[in-house]
């Protein structure tokens, strides 16, 4: 069962790789789906390209943080030699990286936000 989430990483991690592409090439289309939505950051075409040209870095870090965690899946899969559980230190490690990313994340989306104010 461990397998499926790593593939659920890897593929969304491939796809945040793709989102960074865009918004630091300024083609981040202004959607709901992905991006930093906040109503100063989605204000104007303008506003959204320059706020993600700014902040595009972050993209790449969660796609990191998702490779990391699949190796951290896998790893603690190894460690209890059976891919249906985890060793209890990759869990750890593993929620340690997700609580920094969101941490992070959350991070991001205050200061953008507020830079998209000025």
């Amino acid at each position: 069962m461990l397998i499926v989430e790593v593939v659920v990483a890897v593929v969304v991690g491939v796809f945040l790789v793709g989102a960074y592409r865009d918004a630091k090439n300024g083609t981040l289309p202004l959607q709901n789906s992905v991006g930093i939505k906040t109503p100063a950051t989605m204000s104007s075409e303008d506003t959204w390209n320059r706020i993600h040209k700014q902040y595009a870095p972050i993209f790449l870090v969660d796609a990191c943080a998702l490779f990391l965690i699949a190796l951290e899946i896998i790893i603690g899969g190894a460690m209890e030699k059976n891919f249906n559980n985890m060793a209890s230190e990759a869990l750890i490690a593993l929620v340690a990286t997700l609580v920094v990313m969101v941490l992070a994340n959350l991070v991001v989306v205050v200061v953008a936000d507020r830079s998209a104010r000025k």
